[in-house]
């Protein structure tokens, strides 16, 4: 990373590989410069440990359903994918005042298409893929639009999972 026009430097979370840059301007402007890695980093194990929460838990019929929908896929990453798709037909995205989980002290089993936005779809993916006994991960971000390209307003969430070994990250969350 290359600063100019300010003092600053890296803040590093201990065994997530996710960092945070700090800048005290030093001069009227500021030029940061980094560059990306393609080297991949593995995710520590707390990723993937359950939480018992309202936000976490869900209820016995979102376990059921998405059971029968991975094992109808065929189960494993086939079935883990049917989950994906099935909860991405649930949210048209869109942010709403009301969250669909709000005043429940689990995630409901939706029954019909639901407006939500990335922490609502999110939620009730990691409620769906853990009831059907899938190993799953809540993962947030900062949020950079192409349109923007040099700085984030927003934050962002995505999933990740881990099936016979293998991790991967789910955006499905797409506005």
């Amino acid at each position: 990373m290359e600063i100019t026009g300010a003092e600053g430097g890296l803040i590093a979370a201990p065994w997530t590989a996710q960092h945070a840059c700090w800048l005290r301007p030093t001069a009227p402007e500021v030029t940061l410069r980094w560059q990306v890695t393609s080297k991949a980093t593995d995710y520590p194990q707390a990723l993937f440990a359950q939480c018992d929460s309202r936000y976490t838990r869900a209820a016995s019929d979102i376990a059921t359903k998405m059971a029968d929908v991975a094992g109808s896929a065929g189960g494993g990453s086939v079935g883990l994918r049917a989950i994906a798709c099935h909860v991405a037909e649930l949210f048209p995205y869109g942010h709403v005042g009301k969250r669909f989980n709000d005043g429940h002290d689990e995630i409901p089993k939706l029954c019909s298409r639901t407006v939500g936005s990335c922490v609502d779809i999110n939620t009730y993916f990691i409620a769906a893929t853990r009831g059907a006994g899938y190993e799953a991960g809540y993962v947030t971000g900062y949020f950079i639009p192409a349109e923007k390209r040099t700085h984030c307003d927003d934050m962002h969430c995505w999933v990740m999972t881990r099936c016979d070994g293998v991790v991967q990250e789910w955006d499905i969350a797409i506005s």
